[in-house]
């Protein structure tokens, strides 16, 4: 039988230093969370074999010795410990942070998919702030990690964290265009979702300049590309304001944009294509025929008052 002070012990040597060091929360860790931590494999395996081993003894943050492995990216520890059969796979720490929010947050894809394979761990488990595992691999750009999780059937594709965001407005924002065409495929994506300050995926990928994204939303045929934000800012409004002339463009060619829709100062677009001092755009929006070139935002100003005032500026 093997005795615990030993182990202990054995511990102790191999990380004294640290072990003067240790915090009140890290002293309640026990000898399987501190080998299961720093990547102890030979030791995780002597203690397992002990009778009264609590494989899911926490610490006073809520830490497993599977959640230490999975934060330290051991694999072999973690397929160990799965292999016990008696781990809880879906235990929180105190930030609500899973085994598989963590091993997707570290880019430890092997630890996901060991985890995914027990077919016992809830995908979409939430942290604190709302996060699910799916919409961690986005936002991190795991996209083959986003696959894989996707691939279980098993989440919910339209989740909101705490933001408002969905794994499609994170997709679309940061121009994730494999992860935002695996979305739309699926045919029960909300496209037009609102985060929290009222932006959909559109108005998202517009604003970043995200062109590809765009023109795959577009392709729907089920975006409102007239979609005006909180501060009624429209797709258009905001590939302006960011000069994304390709956008620009992209949306222009739908023949459904309101050439004249304001902003929340009452500026349309003509009037900050002139303002910006954009030449091109100005062209493009003036060819359509359709702007109101006698338009007048919130300080009286027109497009010919505004281009009249930029070029007294710079006589």
């Amino acid at each position: 039988m093997l005795d615990t002070g030993y182990v202990m012990d054995v511990l102790y040597l191999i990380e004294a230093t640290h072990w003067r060091k240790t915090t009140m929360i890290e002293r309640c860790r026990t000898p399987l969370s501190i080998a299961a931590q720093r990547g102890h494999e030979t030791l995780v395996k002597l203690l397992l074999v002990l009778d009264n081993i609590d494989v899911n003894t926490k610490t006073r943050n809520g830490h497993t010795p599977l959640l230490f492995a999975t934060f330290g990216g051991h694999s072999t520890i973690v397929n160990i410990l799965l292999a016990m059969g008696k781990v809880d796979v879906n235990f929180k720490n105190d930030d609500s942070l899973t085994p598989l929010l963590v091993a997707t947050f570290k880019g430890h894809q092997d630890i996901v998919k060991l985890l995914l394979s027990t077919d016992k761990v809830d995908v979409d488990s939430k942290n604190v702030n709302g996060w699910t595992p799916f919409a961690v691999a986005i936002a991190r750009g795991y996209d083959t990690t986003a696959k894989l999780l996707h691939s279980t059937g098993k989440i919910d594709i339209n989740s909101k964290n705490d933001k408002g965001q969905t794994p499609l407005s994170l997709a679309a924002l940061r121009g994730h265009e494999t992860v935002v065409g695996l979305l739309l495929a699926t045919g029960k994506v909300d496209i037009n979702s609102k985060n929290d300050k009222g932006q959909s995926p559109l108005s998202l990928a517009a604003e970043s300049g995200q062109d590809t994204v765009v023109e795959l939303l577009l392709a729907t045929g089920k975006v409102d590309v007239n979609f005006g934000d909180d501060n009624n800012q429209t797709p258009l409004l905001l590939a302006i304001s960011g000069w994304h002339e390709v956008v620009v463009k992209r949306l222009l060619e739908t023949g459904k944009i309101d050439i004249d829709s304001k902003n929340s100062e009452s500026q349309t677009l003509l009037m900050l294509a002139v303002q910006r001092g954009y030449d091109t755009l100005v062209t493009l929006l003036l060819a359509t025929s359709k702007v109101d070139v006698n338009s007048k935002d919130d300080k009286g100003q027109s497009p010919l008052s505004l281009a009249a005032e930029i070029l007294d500026l710079g006589a």
